[in-house]
């Protein structure tokens, strides 16, 4: 296991912040290794979000290709 806290630099809104975050967190898991994760968050904007192509779902499409051949669990 292990434990990451960065600071969020350059963020407009909330959804702005969990994007990058969910970024962070899988760059996070592929160095620890970790083949299957589990990826949650606090805005339920955010989670629809993937939908579009707003500043945040653009990020979260960069979280998804970081993903890989992980396992979202």
């Amino acid at each position: 296991m292990g434990a990451l806290s960065a600071p969020v630099l350059n963020a407009a809104d909330p959804e702005m912040v969990e994007a990058l975050a969910a970024v962070k967190a899988v760059q996070f898991a592929r160095d620890m290794g970790f083949t299957r994760i589990v990826l949650e968050g606090n805005a339920a904007s955010i989670i629809s979000s993937h939908l579009d192509l707003s500043s945040a779902g653009v990020i979260l499409e960069e979280a998804k290709v970081l993903m890989g051949s992980m396992t979202l669990l």
